[in-house]
């Protein structure tokens, strides 16, 4: 679905929601501080928009510890503030940024992947170079505005869990659906054995969804094949449930 109104949510707490944009808004002349310090400046400049602060409602509403937001229509330059904004809440986000078109401008596809910073931890390489530690987090975009991959540890449990955020191509462009499925694949293929979940908007439907809705298996779209056959390859299942 689109908006928060259209959330899926599986059995742990993780939310997925396609967000067709979600965005921060600039605050007029009076409610910025024009004497703010320096690294405070995104988080004054800028405020939620309603649809976004409705998706902070619902994470926190559903006690979620981590949620995807799949074709935000973000540039990196808003994603950089917003993650700002969203920190001051207690939600840690990583993206891959919203792709612009050649030809019209718009902002298309964005990928977000919000998580609770007391039940997940993100990991991080520390490396000493010349006398300094440098960080490396293990954040990885696969495919620019489409497929991000983090590597959190689950603070509970001292476990290792690998998400990717999702935004596929909608199935009628059948040429970037093929790229995107492929890239997709060919990640998962490199990871060790491990906890690993796929999360976002595939654009493809279930072999549950399509039988009961008397869809043969000779109807399925290319994305619903590819889908089926990376949860077949990668012993995946799918786990989200009804609509809110």
């Amino acid at each position: 679905g689109e908006g928060p109104a259209g959330v899926a949510r599986n059995l742990h707490g993780w939310i997925t929601v396609n967000v067709a944009g979600a965005h921060i808004v600039e605050k007029n002349a009076k409610q910025a501080d024009d004497g703010a310090q320096k690294e405070h400046e995104d988080t004054l400049r800028y405020d939620y928009s309603d649809k976004l602060w409705e998706l902070v409602r619902v994470m926190r509403d559903q006690k979620a510890t981590l949620m995807v937001l799949a074709d935000t229509h973000v540039g990196t330059e808003e994603a950089a503030a917003m993650a700002a904004l969203l920190q001051l809440e207690g939600i840690a986000m990583r993206y891959t940024a919203a792709t612009v078109d050649a030809e019209t401008g718009a902002m298309n596809a964005g990928t977000m992947i919000w998580w609770d910073p007391r039940e997940l931890e993100l990991r991080v390489d520390v490396e000493q170079r010349e006398g300094r530690q440098e960080r490396r987090e293990r954040v990885e975009e696969v495919e620019a505005g489409r497929i991000l991959r983090v590597e959190l540890t689950v603070v509970r449990e001292q476990r290792e869990l690998v998400v990717y955020g999702v935004y596929m191509p909608i199935r009628q462009r059948k040429r970037e659906a093929e790229a995107s499925w492929r890239y997709l694949h060919e990640r998962l293929e490199r990871e060790e054995s491990g906890r690993i979940a796929v999360g976002g908007d595939m654009n493809a439907e279930t072999e549950e969804w399509l039988r009961r809705r008397g869809r043969a298996q000779r109807d399925w779209t290319r994305s619903d094949v590819w889908m089926h056959y990376v949860m077949d390859s990668h012993d995946m299942r799918a786990m989200a449930n009804s609509a809110l």
